[in-house]
């Protein structure tokens, strides 16, 4: 086995060697313009293989450039015409390629497949290019713009020559000279060109490394040739429109998706609150918490038991670190049950058995708890609306208005998409894409935990979220800046994204009765958040197990802690159906409502603005095959 794996390692390293002992010996290229502004280009590249096996290389020029990172790639017409090894014909054939940082790529393959060859090779390859002319970096004139060496080249080159051959009505005295050398990106100036008469100049550069290359610029008035440059690079009606429909798409998809959400039930139990002392009447605490947020929610599971307990049906256990379990009482079922109570205790805690352990490691136990919670889920939407507290179940309103939802985000998501493409970042939308959906599970994460007071949970929601901003938000600015990101196709997705998150948490549409009551529980709310000792203080003597009946609620609106205090404050004794240090009373909590949930496990720059090396139009690179 060792021996297979220093065999393979010596291979991967043998080709390793052999790419770089490969190198352009001498790379010269001859660029001619002429006067209607199209191009000429003749390439001689001296390709030393070594002591390498290939067939031969490839030559890869990109056919679009863009003069600024906002703008959309102009196709440049690029033509190869005639490609050649060692002064004879040679098979080629042309490929279409796709590039992160160049956008579209033409690929010249050249080379027997059929045939082996090393040693030193000289290829000549001719194209032609339609739009030669770009506008100058400041927009002040023309210029012509030319990677004469690409940044892809993945091998060095040694010696590099160039000739740039004018048009009669450019020269010396009209015309201004820019030249860059290194890295894409790179302001490194070449040397200065050298004139050999008004009309011809030489660019020379030694040993460029591996994605080395060399971008020429001759600016001159605007007009002087067949072709303007701010013509070439104008957009088209469509992709202007496509550029300005976003936003107001996007602002009317929200404001649709909001009347959308209005006729789902958004907003439907708003009204005046008052404040409420006790808790509703002939409804059970899963019932509340249904018409309260509008979902049947496990982690209600715990406050329901303890309103059982409260009534006598059972009894909670919890010693220290020991799992928290409930026992049943000899107290018989009677009518005041409720059918989602009656189901708790008969199908779900005590099925055969006197005590429910709440061990989240028995994985089998769990896994049942789960599948019995999602059939009292059902019992609950179906008699919400059987009772008349909802006009429809809200599951089957959140699934409506989702469809909707997702369905009139297509004209945007199709606008963004070609955008992406035609900017020559199609790669933007698929992480895009990735980045709002890793994120947005982090933060449902985070919430979740939040609403269980899970600090594992929680800790874990934080690392996907730290984890996943990172790694693809990171990729995604790697192709632009912050505008590009905020503006692109993650700035909207993530904008829908949170307006589908923030309007489905709020669907479900109440009858009157339903509304009143949903104000009903949040005038509770309020009085249990206010925590009014001396009203609480004269409700207990009217009845001494009010703050046992409260309790329930108070866990329900997440504020067990406050009301357990009062407790210690007001009362000489903790509940008699709870064993153990009433403290606990939140380990209590969250064990149940950790059996309640699922395990964790379940749950580049632009190519043509100038001023730079790779800069412009042209370039691209190569290497052998």
């Amino acid at each position: 086995m060792i021996q297979r794996l220093l065999f393979v390692l010596g291979f991967l390293l043998a080709l390793d060697t052999s790419l770089a002992a490969e190198k352009i010996a001498d790379y010269q290229t001859r660029l001619e313009i002429h006067p209607d502004g199209t191009l000429q280009l003749h390439e001689e590249i001296l390709y030393d293989f070594e002591n390498s096996w290939r067939h031969g290389i490839f030559r890869d020029i990109p056919v679009t450039v863009k003069v600024s990172e906002y703008a959309h790639p102009v196709d440049l017409g690029i033509q190869a015409t005639g490609v050649r090894m060692d002064g004879a014909s040679v098979p080629w054939h042309k490929e279409s390629l796709y590039s992160s940082q160049a956008g579209k790529m033409l690929r010249l393959k050249i080379g027997d497949p059929d045939r082996l060859i090393s040693g030193t090779h000289r290829y000549t390859i001719d194209y032609r290019v339609s739009k030669g002319v770009l506008p100058t970096s400041d927009g002040s004139g023309d210029a012509v713009r030319w990677n004469l060496v690409g940044t892809g080249w993945k091998v060095p080159i040694e010696r590099f020559r160039a000739e740039v051959i004018l048009p009669p009505v450019l020269s010396r005295q009209n015309v201004t000279l820019h030249s860059w050398r290194g890295r894409y990106g790179s302001t490194t100036p070449t040397e200065p060109p050298r004139w050999i008469d008004d009309h011809r100049f030489i660019l020379t550069a030694h040993n460029l490394g591996p994605h080395e290359g060399v971008t020429v610029e001759v600016a001159f008035p605007e007009g002087l040739l067949g072709q303007r440059g701010t013509e070439n690079v104008q957009t088209s009606l469509w992709d202007r429109l496509a550029d300005a429909l976003p936003l107001p798409l996007l602002l009317l998809y929200l404001l649709f998706l909001r009347q959308f959400a209005k006729k789902s039930g958004v907003g439907s139990g708003e009204g005046s609150i008052a404040p409420q002392y006790y808790p509703p009447k002939d409804l059970s605490l899963l019932q509340s918490g249904l018409i309260y947020d509008k979902f049947s929610d496990h982690r209600d599971i715990s406050a329901a038991i303890v309103e059982l307990a409260e009534k006598g049906y059972l009894v909670i256990h919890k010693d220290g670190r020991d799992p928290a379990y409930v026992q049943r009482t000899d107290k018989p079922l009677d009518e005041s049950l409720t059918e989602d109570q009656r189901y708790l205790l008969t199908r779900i805690l005590f099925v055969g058995a006197d005590t429910f352990t709440f061990d989240p490691d028995m994985r089998e136990r769990r896994e049942l708890f789960i599948q019995k919670l999602s059939d009292l889920d059902r019992i609950l939407y179906d008699w919400s609306v059987r009772e008349g507290y909802f006009t429809e179940k809200p599951t089957k309103a959140r699934s409506k208005f989702l469809l909707k939802s997702i369905l009139l985000a297509l004209p945007i998501a199709g606008l963004l998409a070609y955008r992406a493409v035609e900017a020559g970042h199609p790669e933007q939308l698929i992480l895009s894409l990735f980045a709002v959906v890793f994120i947005g599970v982090g933060l449902g994460m985070l919430y979740r935990a939040w609403e269980l007071r899970s600090i594992s949970q929680g800790i874990f929601g934080l690392v996907w979220t730290a984890f996943s901003s990172f790694a693809l938000l990171g990729d995604l600015l790697q192709t632009g800046d912050l505008r590009s990101l905020l503006f692109g196709p993650f700035g909207y997705l993530l904008v829908i994204a949170l307006s589908l998150w923030y309007y489905y948490r709020r669907i479900g549409p109440f009858t009157p009765k339903g509304a009143e009551m949903h104000r009903y529980l949040l005038g509770l709310k309020e009085f249990i958040s206010r925590v009014e000792k001396d009203r609480i203080r004269r409700f207990l003597k009217q009845d001494p197990l009010y703050l046992d009946k409260t309790l329930p609620y108070a866990m329900l609106f997440g504020m067990t802690n406050a009301w357990k205090e009062l407790y210690t404050e007001l009362l000489p004794q903790a509940p008699v159906w709870y064993v153990g240090d009433f403290d606990t009373i939140d380990d209590f909590y969250d064990s149940a409502a950790e059996l309640a949930s699922p395990p964790p496990s379940e749950t580049g720059g632009f190519s043509g603005g100038g001023g730079f090396s790779g800069g412009g139009g042209g370039g691209g690179g190569g290497g052998s095959w």
